[in-house]
């Protein structure tokens, strides 16, 4: 569950995504093969962060007043 912030009409215009200019010229600096393999490795995290995503919003194993818990917490 994300904070309630990220799901504000218009959140993502005002706050875009960016690459630091001193990540980009890392990036940029590194070999073809390199760059692939940091590509798969991104890949594998965002991949493994949405799995978790998943798990952590299944209702069915969290009881209504932890769900709750965690709804107000995250206002």
């Amino acid at each position: 569950m994300l904070p309630t912030r990220f799901g504000a009409r218009g959140f993502f215009e005002k706050n875009l995504p960016a690459v630091a200019d001193a990540e980009s010229s890392i990036i940029m600096n590194m070999g073809p093969a390199a760059r692939e393999t940091q590509l798969v490795r991104d890949t594998a995290a965002v991949i493994r962060l949405l799995e978790t995503a998943l798990v952590l919003n299944d209702e069915k194993g969290c009881s209504a007043a932890k769900l709750e818990k965690l709804k107000a917490r995250n206002e």
